[in-house]
């Protein structure tokens, strides 16, 4: 099912930007007129569990943002990423023109904003051509693995690299994550888990929403998810975000397949160093993290009444 704002009333627009710019950190950064543009062209897609949203090796149509439901992103089938509402996929296949790298599936029924090729290159192309000049600057300046390395090496990562936002108080867990990140703006609070209080593990999803031990902080050029793909390191930890966050991401297939073996010693040996310190003078140290998530049920539910004909639409509680 694919459903455009109808009518496309001017204040029908504003009102979806106003909604995509809580929901999808992405929004959040572009200006208005930019955020217009994509919110008058963008359409309601709805997908059943088990619906390809693309294939992998299959060229690039659509831009997505997942408003509802829960997307698992595969390669040469795997699950490598599981994409939540607030998130979005699929733009370094318009921008590169390359065939997709990876198939995403609905896991749930998934509800998503989805924005044509042509519009999205006719807003952003040259803004991602800019943006891939930034990011080989931040590795090579900001990012301690990458400083001595070879242009060409931080210019062929930077291609692997997406830019995505995060809002204050996300958390990451570390061990089980899809994707290694580097800190482009912000900051955030690497963590630990305390003793449970009746002694018992922890339950898998537990550590969402309980307090946390603080070891560090740690801010731009650092990175951290890499436990994920060096499981010799796995401490349990959880990574915190302590304001709005700026990052580059990249999977762990593109990890593995994409960076220098030079650059995977050294970040290896970076986290090394990193568990070996902090475990020996910081694990101890107590503060009280506590987790302020953001439902985004209530943001999904005004955007899927702005893609209702009026006599369909209902109100919707505030």
């Amino acid at each position: 099912e694919v459903r455009q704002i109808a009518p496309r009333k001017p204040t029908d627009v504003l009102e979806l930007c106003a909604l995509t710019a809580v929901l999808i950190p992405f929004f959040t950064h572009l200006p208005l007129s930019v955020q217009k543009q994509l919110c008058k062209a963008a359409k309601l897609k709805q997908y059943a569990k088990g619906d390809f949203l693309c294939k992998q090796g299959t060229p690039g149509d659509f831009f997505y943002c997942v408003i509802a439901g829960k997307v698992h992103v595969l390669a040469n089938g795997q699950v490598v990423a599981k994409l939540e509402p607030g998130q979005t996929f699929g733009e370094m296949s318009l921008i590169s023109g390359a065939p997709r790298a990876a198939s995403c599936i609905a896991a749930d029924i998934v509800d998503c904003l989805v924005v044509d090729k042509e519009t999205f290159l006719t807003v952003f192309k040259d803004k991602f051509t800019v943006l891939h000049s930034e990011t080989v600057k931040f590795l090579k300046y900001k990012v301690r693995a990458f400083k001595d390395s070879p242009h060409e090496t931080c210019t062929e990562f930077a291609h692997h690299l997406s830019q995505v936002f995060f809002p204050a108080n996300f958390r990451w867990s570390l061990d089980d994550g899809t994707h290694i990140y580097f800190i482009q703006h912000g900051e955030a609070s690497l963590c630990s888990l305390p003793d449970h209080p009746s002694g018992r593990p922890h339950k898998p999803n537990e550590w969402k929403s309980t307090a946390l031990l603080l070891i560090t902080h740690i801010t731009v050029g650092s990175f951290f998810g890499e436990s994920s793909v060096f499981h010799d390191q796995q401490q349990g930890w959880i990574v915190q975000s302590n304001t709005e966050m700026t990052l580059y991401q990249i999977p762990q297939n593109l990890f593995l397949e994409h960076t220098s073996p030079r650059v995977v010693k050294l970040m290896r040996d970076e986290a090394a160093f990193r568990i070996a310190y902090f475990t020996g003078r910081y694990a101890n140290k107590k503060s009280n993290v506590l987790v302020l998530e953001r439902p985004a049920t209530r943001e999904a539910d005004h955007i899927k009444e702005l893609f209702r004909m009026p006599s369909e639409r209902q109100p919707v509680q505030r």
